[in-house]
């Protein structure tokens, strides 16, 4: 079968996204085949296949077991292996992952790798040609047919893309540990999107929530100013809430501009289906302390003898890279 390159998230539906086009990115580069392996668990209760028309050989957990049976490497973003002589290169990485030389060390400044040569929750800090080369390959994510034509059909009907976009992540953003709950709160969407009604009456709303009782609440305050696409369904391990949540996703990719969650991939990946071209607002932005806390917190891995040794293959790696430039 030649060299492969798999992706395993078990994560929500933007972390996913963005693992299988970093594989088909780096497997396209470096000649490995890229395989999907697409758990259904908590946070996603459908196939890959319910979701995209899109050619790649899915792997079930048997199957992705039998292969790391074989000598693998895991992708370890603090030492950049990616270009591992193994024949097995298996990432469960929720980053987009950038080859080497495509962005500088020190960019990134939301959420940064050790060496800060990220791309994730950047927006419109991103290069323009990695913005191109990523799109490139998220075009060729082709969408489920049914999923196409709900989006379509509701597009068309409430006018999405005349509407601003909220994302509005709430149940289990509320209750994380590392406080990513007290930064992009309900009370301060509100409060924003009654500034931009005094500044325009007329403009309407588009939501997605991944709670009821969030949606329940934005009807209530906002009346015919906001529209949901309406689900059955908010329990994300079924089929049905996952694919809603797609659908959600490509709505809001739709809508002029995005009033947005803090690191939430799902605000993410709506600007890079969208394009690219929206302007984001991410609610809660100001909160330089708290934001500060939750990064502290989401990186403690990276502090103490842990975070030393990390560094160190760091600088290891770099010195191997340096001499063997001049042999």
């Amino acid at each position: 079968m030649g060299k492969l390159i798999i992706s395993s998230n078990g994560g929500g539906l933007g972390n996913r996204i963005k693992g299988l086009i970093s594989i088909i990115r780096l497997g396209k580069y470096f000649k490995r085949k890229p395989l999907l392996h697409w758990p259904k668990n908590v946070t996603m209760g459908c196939s890959f296949r319910e979701l995209f028309d899109y050619n790649i050989k899915e792997l079930n957990e048997k199957e992705l077991n039998e292969l790391l049976n074989e000598k693998h490497e895991f992708y370890r973003e603090w030492i950049d292996n990616i270009q591992t002589k193994k024949r097995i290169l298996l990432s469960q990485c929720w980053r987009f992952i950038m080859l080497h030389g495509e962005i500088p060390y020190g960019f990134a400044r939301e959420y940064p790798t050790i060496k800060k040569n990220n791309i994730d929750f950047e927006f419109e800090r991103i290069p323009l040609k990695i913005r191109e080369r990523i799109l490139k390959e998220l075009k060729e994510l082709k969408i489920n047919k049914k999923i196409k034509e709900k989006v379509n059909c509701f597009e068309k009907k409430y006018k999405i893309s005349k509407r601003i976009g909220i994302h509005s992540r709430s149940r289990d953003f509320q209750n994380s540990p590392e406080g990513r709950g007290k930064i992009s709160t309900t009370d301060l969407f509100l409060k924003r999107i009654k500034e931009i009604l005094i500044e325009n009456p007329k403009v309407e709303f588009f939501l997605c929530t991944d709670s009821k009782e969030t949606e329940d609440l934005y009807k209530k305050e906002l009346g015919k100013k906001i529209v949901v696409f309406p689900k059955k369904n908010w329990d994300m391990s079924s089929s049905e809430a996952s694919k809603d949540s797609l659908v959600d996703l490509l709505l809001l990719s739709k809508t002029q501009r995005i009033l947005g969650t803090y690191l939430s991939t799902f605000t993410e990946m709506a600007w890079w289906f969208g394009k690219c071209k929206q302007k984001i607002e991410i609610i809660g932005y100001e909160k330089i302390k708290e934001k500060k806390g939750v990064i502290n917190f989401l990186n403690k891995e990276n502090n103490g003898i842990r975070g030393i040794i990390k560094r160190l293959v760091i600088i290891l790696s770099n010195i191997k890279k340096y001499f063997s430039f001049f042999n």
